[in-house]
């Protein structure tokens, strides 16, 4: 009984710290598309109408909601053997790494445009990776724990901002390049890359009874629209 019960105590642990390094990988992207991007616009020499258009990025976080009913349905081929949650996590988490060294990579000067799409991709990534981190949280945390889970999950998200923010502005003036500083900035992504691959899938996913099917999802953007 005893040595069970210490079993779950660090089976708890364990799984409380993954969500704290998740946490830090949820965190890092939006800043880079907002606060970062801005300066970085900024710096050479683009007017505030231009960089205005960085608000858009963020639509996909006022959406993410509708991504729940996606990421329980369906299964990505080839990488679904390692768990529904994980496989989602890994293939946004990739995903993010990919799109931020090609924001990296690109000129705002002379692709604005270009810019403005892959800002607006690595939020649609970002949002459906915090969708789900979210479902992965409750899943994995018993209900006994789920403040100090919920604590360890924001703390690591505030760590992720500060990263992204004061880090990248860092880097980007120690290396006196913008684009080595994303380049840094998707580095910092395997951190959760990393923790989704060590991590347990949850036992007990969201039965398919309950999943939200196509007309609940249309009643559920309708009332968005209504409330907006």
């Amino acid at each position: 009984m005893i040595c069970n019960e210490k079993k779950n105590k660090n089976k708890n642990i364990k799984n409380i710290i993954n969500v704290f390094f998740l946490g830090i990988s949820s965190g890092i992207p939006l800043l880079l598309i907002l606060t970062t991007l801005n300066m970085w616009l900024s710096e050479i020499g683009f007017n505030k109408t231009k960089i205005g258009l960085l608000a858009w990025v963020t639509i996909p976080y006022s959406i993410k909601f509708l991504a729940g009913p996606i990421v329980d349905k369906i299964e990505i081929p080839i990488i679904k053997k390692i768990g529904q949650r994980k496989s989602w996590l890994f293939l946004s988490q990739l995903l993010l790494i990919l799109s931020l060294n090609t924001l990296g990579s690109i000129n705002p000067n002379c692709n604005f445009k270009t810019t403005i799409v892959f800002a607006f991709i690595i939020g649609l990534i970002s949002a459906l990776q915090d969708t789900i981190i979210e479902a992965y949280r409750i899943e994995i945390i018993p209900k006994k724990m789920i403040e100090i889970g919920t604590t360890a999950s924001v703390l690591g998200y505030k760590i992720g901002m500060l990263i992204s923010s004061s880090g990248a502005i860092y880097c980007a003036d120690f290396f006196n390049s913008w684009q080595k500083s994303y380049y840094i900035m998707s580095f910092f992504i395997l951190i959760g890359l990393i923790t989704t691959i060590n991590c347990v899938e949850p036992k007990k996913n969201i039965n398919n009874n309950n999943n939200i099917n196509i007309k609940d999802i249309k009643n559920i953007i309708k009332i968005f629209l209504k409330s907006n």
